[in-house]
């Protein structure tokens, strides 16, 4: 699953090839789409408006720009191979593309033409002025080798600063600079693999997996933390799903079977509304 830079629309796929597309505020399904979509990494993103969205694979078939409502192919390159990673700008003019090697290509999101080529790169915000791999080389600094860096698992950033989840290094806060503020520590055998700045309530949600006890459930749950002073606020678990979106500013949070999340000031509740991931058809409850 993938959400858009605001957090408005998102993307569900399935193993290979389907994908269906969302609005996260109305509920609406968009579509579903055949498409060059290969699963592992995060080979998706859709548009902030909605209007188009991309699939990436691995292998030869490189990306390919849909219009999400028609769900026509737009343009294909196969310029870039072994994608890992796929983002649209803030603008929705450029895409952004990270492959195996944490090499990041420039796309123009109009034609797909390769606008530049940059390493180093492995998790990113974009059009923030934040160089990540100086990000990465500090909180990695103190691992067992610097040959062999832990990889930075999710990024995001709230009130000028950096948030960041390592594996098996817990979520620090940090500065651009980067100089660290706080830190949390992930329990043994559980990673946070991913993070969202919720802006409404100045707070960090870190949703964590259980790598070492998946067949313990839950088998993720939500860490909530204050922003500014790394105070754990509350945690909830998350049943019986691995994969999730954070939607509308990270107030909200999709699992993979479709149920919402709503994250509150004090706490979360399951949403009144949940989606039909498998049938892409949203139910309303009451």
């Amino acid at each position: 699953m993938k959400a858009s830079n605001n957090g408005r629309f998102f993307l569900a796929a399935e193993f290979k090839h389907k994908l269906a597309a969302f609005d996260a505020v109305t509920g609406r399904k968009l579509g579903e789409y055949d498409t060059k979509f290969e699963s592992g990494g995060s080979r998706m993103c859709i548009s902030g408006d909605g209007r188009y969205f991309a699939a990436a694979a691995y292998g030869r078939f490189g990306i390919t720009l849909y219009e999400t409502e028609t769900g026509k192919a737009l343009w294909k390159t196969i310029a870039v191979k072994r994608i890992q990673r796929l983002y649209f700008s803030n603008d929705d003019k450029l895409i952004y593309a990270v492959n195996a090697e944490c090499v990041r290509y420039t796309l123009s999101a109009e034609d797909g033409s390769i606008i530049a080529k940059d390493k180093g790169y492995e998790k990113f915000v974009p059009d923030d002025e934040i160089d990540v791999s100086i990000v990465r080389e500090y909180l990695c600094s103190g691992c067992r080798s610097k040959k062999f860096p832990m990889p930075l698992l999710d990024l995001c950033i709230g009130e000028g600063r950096v948030f960041c989840s390592v594996m098996r290094g817990g979520l620090v806060c940090c500065t651009p600079d980067p100089e660290e503020l706080w830190s949390a520590e992930n329990i043994e055998g559980e990673h946070y693999v991913r993070l969202a700045y919720v802006k409404k309530y100045g707070y960090v949600a870190a949703q964590c997996y259980k790598f070492m006890d998946g067949r313990t459930e839950p088998f993720c749950y939500v860490d909530v933390f204050s922003a500014k002073t790394g105070e754990k606020i509350y945690s909830f678990g998350l049943g019986k799903d691995y994969v999730f979106a954070f939607v509308n500013g990270g107030e909200q949070l999709v699992s993979g079977s479709g149920i919402v999340y709503d994250l509150g000031e004090k706490g979360s509740a399951v949403s009144g509304m949940t989606y039909d991931i498998a049938d892409n058809e949203e139910v309303q409850e009451e």
